[in-house]
This record gives structure tokens, C-alpha cells and sequence, in this order.
């Protein structure tokens, strides 16, 4: 979740002790390397499973073959990985370096880098 990844920023920026290369490191290793997916992620994953199906990356990270993930299966999000990556220049994630651009009459909400 976008907010969840601005707030752990802020909390390090705020009252942390470690850079936040070190608190992303662990979370960014999970999703980059993959990790085992738990009877909960299933479970969540088939009640949103109708949603998923009509968005055709998400379906074939989470329903492949047309049905969801099974507990145990590993789940990797390369993508996310990268997203997280502090900036080497700015010391923020990539995605915390973006901004968000507000939708107008004419235009969808968008994040800019």
C-alpha cells in the first residue's frame, strides 16, 4: 500500500536509528527473492479473486492457471523490489521520490517521478 510505505519513511525519517536502506533491506530481499505464500495470503487472495481476474498482471501473479495461488507456493514481486529500492542520489525509495499528481476533470490520478 502506497500510504504504508510513506509512513514507514516518515517513522525512520522521524524516530529511527537506521537509514532506511536498513529497514527496506529485509522487505525488499522477501519480495526480490520471493517468499512461500500462507494459508492467509490464499485466503485473501480468493475472496478478492473475482477483482484480480480482470486485471491480467495481477491475475497471473496471484491466479495462475486461473485459480489462486496455493499455501506454499512461492511469490516473488521483482517489481516491488525495485519500487522500494532506496534512491542512490536521494536516499528515498524510488516511489517516495515520485509525487502524486491529482486528478482533474480531464485526467486520471497518476505518480510522476
Amino acid at each position: 500500500m502506497p500510504g504504508t510505505l510513506k509512513g514507514w519513511c516518515e517513522a525512520v525519517a522521524r524516530f529511527g536509528t537506521l537509514s532506511l536502506a536498513d529497514v527496506m533491506e529485509p522487505a525488499i530481499r522477501h519480495a526480490a527473492r520471493g517468499y512461500a505464500a500462507t494459508r492467509y495470503l490464499v485466503e485473501c487472495i480468493s475472496d478478492a479473486a473475482p477483482d484480480l481476474a480482470r486485471d491480467p498482471l495481477m491475475a497471473k501473479r496471484y491466479l495462475p492457471d486461473g485459480s489462486p495461488l496455493k499455501a506454499g507456493a512461492r511469490l516473488v514481486m521483482g517489481e516491488y523490489a525495485d519500487t522500494c529500492a532506496p534512491s542512490p542520489r536521494k536516499g528515498r525509495t524510488r516511489f517516495m521520490a515520485a509525487r502524486w499528481v491529482a486528478p482533474s476533470p480531464t485526467t486520471s490520478p497518476a505518480w510522476v517521478g
